[in-house]
């Protein structure tokens, strides 16, 4: 038992504990004064091959306020003549003073795709990362090749 005259010492360790949760980012606890932010993402399920699609992101900071003038940037899996594979980036929205980023995106393959939406966080706000997937129905050649030679000018 501790004696009226000493004082209760707390030991107090916040870490930042981030989960995904139905395709948006939940962040827990964070511990550096940084803004902890929510992002969710919306596309339609179901899309036509080589439709354009609009992919909106919504940027809120813990308390549901819209983040905006913040950079989001979205990616897409893809695989590589190397053989390696991972996310490639598709492009990036600034979110509008209702959060709201937006990019009109056309995919150049079928079947179901992965879209992921990230803020990569800033000095102020806190980084926050979504998901959603698009099913691409229908498939035709991209390119075709010609046969012959052609002559400028001729």
């Amino acid at each position: 038992m501790r004696s009226p005259r000493q004082p209760l010492t707390w030991l107090l360790v916040l870490v930042s504990i981030t989960i995904l949760l139905n395709g948006a980012s939940v962040a827990l606890a964070s511990n550096d004064g940084i803004i902890v932010t929510r992002l969710t993402l919306s596309a339609p399920s179901q899309v036509a091959f080589e439709s354009p699609v609009m992919l909106e992101a919504r940027l809120q900071d813990e308390v549901g306020r819209p983040v905006g003038k913040a950079t989001v940037q979205f990616y897409s899996p893809a695989s590589f003549l190397s053989g390696s594979s991972g996310l490639m980036r598709i492009g990036e929205a600034i979110s509008n003073e209702q959060g709201i980023a937006v990019m009109d995106y056309v995919s150049r393959r079928s079947g179901q795709i992965e879209i992921v939406a990230e803020f990569q966080g800033d000095s102020r706000y806190g980084p926050s990362q979504a998901a959603t997937r698009i099913m691409v129905e229908g498939s035709h050649q991209l390119y075709e090749a010609e046969a012959g030679l052609r002559v400028p000018f001729i």
